[in-house]
């Protein structure tokens, strides 16, 4: 008489229990009808039997390994599972807290389960993200047993994690598929995306673990034939016939969502058998929740319908970002009203300034109709909207001066300007708001060289009364638009009135002027001179940052110039000042460019190498520069240069997965921002001919997902106007 699945299942229990294990695959063999359903539950049930056998476990017995000789001192063990144990360990030559995974002895497992386990080391090895759990080394100790050490993670998995609040689980949802976005653009695939290996730490921070059983893909969305993995979390065409697509992992992951908002089980079922039938027959359940971008996202990544979902997690990501930064997403199509309100959202102080000005037009309107019968009401609503308008435009000017540079923000505190000014020469509004207002449109026009906007802003500036730094900024502007003899009077003026000045922050202005001169080969200045004048400020401030920025440049600038120097110890040093205040201050950019730009030459003339401590630093610092700043184009010049500098020295030592990884890093960095207004043409170039490139890689190798590649360059070159547009479209026919 056939077994049942259920009488099969307690069978195992029971021989498990009495010690008489056998190999899961040798087991599932012996019952051919239930041989796929038994390989995917199995494992489940003896992890099950290993945790609440935890009083009597033979495991348990068992002293703690010893990885003293391959230099991990165990500390103590963090959880176990069917195959072997998590141990948390510290690494003694870094003396740093790693966690060891380790197998069971060799004589209890299958050739298939050690090879599950070192593939599972290999797969990791290859990755590198901060989203992706980090193996650090693997091997086989001196006790046999088959290990790796991988980061520890202070945190648990979501299967054992509540939340209530939607936007924490957007949050997780997009760190989640921006790194399996990643393994995917590295060529592997996880298949077994589930609550339980997605871990989330202290500082809520998302860490994808378990790639036991990820293979790696040989071109773009391979199908591949597999039957391992959870059953609960797999998509329908894998429950059909076993295909493994990207797509699949995605299904998995919108799945995993839905049961963070639902705090339920996606499907219940008695058997096996019943559990299939749903995933391939069955709805989806209603999102228990009142956001409809949210509830679009997740029914569009775990439709039965591959073709339905997002055609990578890449897209799946930017919807899920577009829905914190309460922008439309595609998944849903909102309509006027609603685009309206998700603008406001987004940009509650621009949106308030529309609205009271709006407000203030609109009451304008009816105390003039008002004024034709009653002049007296008619002003004092005159003046009772002006002082609305003068509050909300006030909140404009401080919301952006707290952002970084926008050329669209610049612009539209420009056009706030002619009420300023009006309100000014009536007597209603005080100078010092009107140099505030101007102080914050030079700043962001300057970085975003707008440079006619910005020399309007500090020439109105200068009629209020000279100051220093604004006769610098203006002069530069001069400088970079051909007008060097107005630019030298005007720093000349800078440096006879402030040179001896008691105020530190105008004898630096006086050195910048100073140090202008001099490379302008202008009067009495040079190099010499400016070098000593700063270095008898940095005696009286030796701390502090913006003395040091400027000693840092000049260090970098006159190594080659002035004969009491050491080019290459000036360059070292120079570096070394502008690293620490990159790490003090992320918040300005200058420091991150300078430093950025420096390290990148040195690395460039093999002075410095990749493996130098600064190189991870530099690294971030490129990221933030593209992802904060990139409307600043020369943080996005030195930053793509950097990384491209950074890619070719890979290439050179032949570090092809480290290569790999890196290129695609960049173009998706660049595609992060492609779309936005702000975003500058020179980026856009620069992603639409590295994805060029990339392209014609793909076609020479006969790689897939070509067409695809060419409909997304085309949709983006609809962004692009740049001179360039013709010469792109040329090489994608």
């Amino acid at each position: 008489m056939n077994k049942t699945l259920d009488e099969i299942i307690e069978e195992y229990i029971e021989l498990r229990r009495q010690g008489k294990v056998q190999q899961i695959a040798e087991y599932a063999k012996q019952y051919p009808e239930h041989e796929a359903e038994l390989n995917g539950l199995l494992p489940l049930v003896a992890d099950v039997e290993t945790m609440a056998d935890t009083g009597h476990s033979h495991e348990d017995e068992q002293p703690m390994p010893d990885f003293d000789q391959e230099g991990f001192h165990i500390l103590r063990k963090i959880g176990s599972g069917g195959m072997g144990c998590v141990y948390e360990a510290v690494q003694l030559s870094l003396n740093r807290h790693v966690a060891i995974k380790t197998l069971l002895s060799e004589s209890t497992l299958s050739q298939e389960d050690i090879e599950q386990f070192e593939n599972e080391a290999k797969m990791i090895a290859h990755l590198y993200h901060p989203g992706i759990v980090q193996v650090y080394s693997a091997g086989r100790g001196g006790n046999g047993l088959c290990f790796y050490a991988m980061e520890l993670i202070h945190g648990s998995g979501l299967d054992c994690m509540c939340f209530n609040d939607l936007r924490q689980i957007a949050q997780i949802g997009l760190q989640a598929a921006e790194a399996l976005a990643y393994a995917h653009r590295c060529g592997i695939l996880h298949r077994d995306v589930k609550p339980g290996n997605i871990l989330l730490d202290q500082e809520g921070h998302v860490h994808i673990s378990d790639f036991g059983l990820a293979s790696i893909l040989n071109g773009i969305d391979e199908r591949q034939p597999f039957t391992g993995g959870t059953l609960r979390y797999m998509a329908p065409e894998r429950v059909r016939d076993g295909t493994c697509t990207t797509s699949s992992d995605q299904y998995a992951l919108g799945l995993t969502l839905l049961e963070m908002v639902n705090e339920d089980a996606a499907f219940h079922a008695p058997s096996l058998g019943e559990l299939k039938s749903k995933i391939l027959n069955g709805e989806i359940p209603p999102l228990a929740c009142n956001s409809l971008e949210l509830k679009a996202i997740i029914a569009k990544s775990v439709s039965k319908n591959p073709d339905e979902r997002y055609p990578t997690l890449d897209a799946m990501a930017d919807d899920l970002r577009n829905f914190l930064e309460n922008r439309p997403v595609n998944a849903a199509r909102p309509n006027l009203a609603k685009r309206m309100a998700l603008w406001a959202r987004r940009n509650p102080a621009l949106a308030f300034a529309v609205f009271a000005a709006c407000m203030a037009s609109v009451f304008l309107v009816l105390s003039l109709i008002v004024g034709y019968c009653n002049t007296r009401n008619a002003l004092e609503k005159s003046r009772e909207n002006a002082e609305n308008a003068e509050l909300a435009l006030q909140k404009v000017f401080s919301y952006v001066e707290e952002r970084p540079p926008s050329t669209s923000m610049s612009k539209l505190l420009s056009l706030l300007l002619p009420y300023y000014q009006f309100s000014l020469e009536q007597g209603e509004q005080s100078s010092e708001k009107m140099l505030k207002a101007w102080r914050v449109i030079g700043s962001h026009s300057m970085r975003t060289h707008d440079l006619d906007l910005a020399e309007n802003a500090f020439r109105n500036m200068l009629v209020q009364g000279e100051t220093p730094d604004v006769m610098n900024s203006l002069a530069s502007i001069m400088r970079g638009t051909g007008r060097l003899e107005e630019a030298n009077a005007l720093q000349a003026r800078v440096l006879e009135k402030y040179a001896a000045s008691s105020v530190l922050s105008e004898r630096l202005e006086a050195f910048l002027a100073m140090k202008a001169l001099a490379e302008a080969d202008y009067g009495k200045c040079d190099r010499g001179k400016a070098f000593d004048y700063l270095e008898g400020l940095l005696d009286e401030e030796p701390g502090n940052p913006t003395l040091r920025f400027q000693y840092a440049k000049l260090l970098d600038e006159y190594g080659d110039k002035l004969e009491r120097l050491d080019l290459r110890k000036t360059k070292v040093q120079a570096l070394q000042i502008l690293t620490d205040l990159t790490a003090r201050n992320p918040e300005q950019p200058e420091y991150a460019v300078a430093f950025l730009a420096l390290f990148e030459r040195m690395l460039k003339r093999g002075v410095t190498t990749i493996d130098d401590e600064k190189s991870v630093l530099a690294t971030d610092v490129s990221e933030r520069l593209l992802m904060t700043f990139h409307n600043i184009p020369e943080a996005v010049k030195v930053a793509v240069a950097f990384r491209s500098t950074y890619i070719d020295v890979l290439r050179q030592k032949q570090l092809h997965v480290e290569y790999i990884r890196e290129r695609e890093r960049l173009i998706t960095l660049l595609r992060g921002n492609y779309f936005s207004e702000d975003t500058p043409n020179e980026l856009k170039e620069m992603l639409l001919r590295m994805q060029l490139a990339q392209l014609k890689w793909a076609q020479k190798e006969n790689k897939p997902g070509i067409e695809r590649r060419i409909k997304e360059i085309r949709e983006e070159l609809d962004f692009y106007d740049g001179p360039s547009k013709e010469n792109i479209l040329k090489n994608l026919e």
